[in-house]
């Protein structure tokens, strides 16, 4: 600073942004990068949720083709103890009519 100059006031320092833009167009430059940004992120924003939905229905439906499966298999199991039960009955009512029968050791009948 000269002697006897005054420092400079607020009004007539220069704005800090405006030595960053180009003259031409400054507004207009801020804004549409700014839009630019919005819309990126807004894209992002969407990328993510459909990210998001798709792990969590996917683990959806994982978990619902693992309850199948456990009920499916259990029924299985029900079925096979009520068939192994009847066959067991059946084996020993053929006992106590004929009794115990020999096995053959070579042909296993």
């Amino acid at each position: 600073m000269a002697l006897g100059a005054a420092p400079l006031s607020a009004s007539s320092r220069p704005d800090a942004g405006a030595l960053l833009r180009p003259l031409s167009g400054a507004v207009s430059t801020v804004s549409s990068k700014v839009c630019y940004m919005r819309i990126v992120h807004r894209i992002g924003r969407v990328i993510e949720t459909l990210v998001v939905g798709g792990v969590a229905g996917t683990v959806a439906m994982v978990s619902r083709a693992l309850d199948a499966t456990i009920g499916l298999v259990g029924r299985l199991s029900e079925r096979l103890d009520a068939q192994l039960a009847e066959l067991a009955r059946e084996s020993r009512a053929r006992r106590r009519q004929q009794g115990r029968r020999q096995i053959d050791p070579v042909t296993l009948k």
